[in-house]
């Protein structure tokens, strides 16, 4: 399934068929900053054993 995510920082609209269920940041396609990722699922992967 195609996410969508809009990036705070540069403003411009990014995509991925990569939802990152077990991301709680992804980076942005274009500038490269980190964004919240809104598909994020407690218990789904590494970042949760993290913190």
């Amino acid at each position: 399934m195609v996410r969508e995510w809009l990036c705070p920082h540069c403003e411009r609209k990014f995509y991925s068929a990569n939802e990152s269920r077990d991301r709680k940041y992804v980076d942005c396609a274009y500038c490269g900053m980190q964004v919240a990722n809104p598909y994020f699922q407690v218990g789904t992967g590494y970042e949760d054993e993290m913190g």
